[in-house]
């Protein structure tokens, strides 16, 4: 093997950068860019949170007997 070419067989947590020409880490975005990503993100935080006070609300009203 080369100096420069790095083994595939060593591991997979790390890609050879040949704009750096060294090893960076490897992050798995599936092809997003990291405005994508953050986006996504969001969207997810956010739903998490109204499912979150959704949950709250139902609790409030089932124990005073309302109906949502």
């Amino acid at each position: 093997m080369s100096k420069t070419r790095p083994n595939i067989f060593e591991g997979r947590t790390k890609e050879w950068d040949d704009d750096k020409g060294k090893y960076r880490q490897y992050r798995s975005n599936q092809g997003r860019s990291p405005r994508q990503m953050n986006g996504s993100y969001k969207v997810m935080s956010i739903a998490f949170a109204g499912l979150l006070i959704f949950i709250i609300v139902a609790g409030i009203c089932g124990v005073f007997g309302l109906e949502l």
